[in-house]
């Protein structure tokens, strides 16, 4: 396409060039993805008449974001500093995004997915494998198939059979997740500690009930968090 976009002022005039999709990053965070999006001759990004602009720098800039969006309603670009424009494959500071192609992205991807991999403990690998394992007998226990009943049940199997063999082997790990989940019930039990004070869906209850009953709730995350410590502690 060789169709421009001028401001109303008429002071700025850019080509287009093909539309793409691209995905804007931050380091090596994927932050969003723009479909059909224009490139500018500079390298620029655009949504419609609309261009991806990087907000940190703005803030940097001190700019005042509700009249650089006006602005760009009215098709006005002139106020947009030229660091603010996100642009391809050129992290800046202080925000650092640019935008790469679907290709380039799904080479960074891949690469952070070896990466992460390659990072992770044999314990958290074989971790990952049992939860792999118990998804797969929900998902065919919830399906049509016709080993949905017996298949579950192997497959749960095996999943119990290598969590007792991991807990066994990383005793250590195993300590640090039971205390994950102990302090994850200690919160849910905090919640209901302040729901149990303030509600009574018929009206029967006291004041003096209600806060007998959050103090039950009270009590039970106390005790999950002095197992928890308990745990990490050993």
């Amino acid at each position: 396409m060789n169709e421009r976009i001028k401001s109303e002022k008429g002071d700025e005039t850019m080509k287009r060039k093909s539309n793409d999709t691209v995905y804007l990053y931050r380091g090596t965070e994927r932050r969003l993805r723009v479909p059909n999006a224009t490139i500018k001759a500079d390298g620029s990004i655009w949504c419609g008449a609309a261009p991806a602009l990087d907000g940190e720098a703005m803030a940097a800039d001190g700019a005042d974001r509700a009249a650089v969006i006006a602005a760009i309603k009215r098709r006005d670009y002139s106020g947009i500093a030229a660091s603010w424009y996100v642009r391809m494959s050129a992290p800046k500071a202080p925000g650092g995004i640019e935008g790469v192609r679907e290709a380039e992205a799904l080479r960074r991807d891949a690469a952070a997915k070896r990466a992460a991999e390659e990072a992770m403990s044999p314990a958290d690998r074989e971790r990952r494998e049992i939860e792999r394992l118990r998804n797969r007998a929900e998902r065919l226990a919830e399906s049509d198939s016709e080993d949905n009943v017996s298949g579950p049940m192997r497959l749960r199997a095996e999943a119990d059979r290598r969590m007792a063999a991991w807990r066994k082997a990383y005793p250590d790990e195993a300590r640090a997740e039971e205390a994950g989940r102990l302090e994850r019930l200690a919160v849910d039990e905090d919640r209901l500690a302040a729901g149990a004070a303030t509600y009574d869906a018929d009206g029967w209850l006291s004041e003096a009930d209600r806060e007998e009953r959050a103090a039950g709730h009270r009590a039970t995350a106390a005790e999950y968090r002095e197992r928890a410590a308990a745990l990490r502690q050993a």
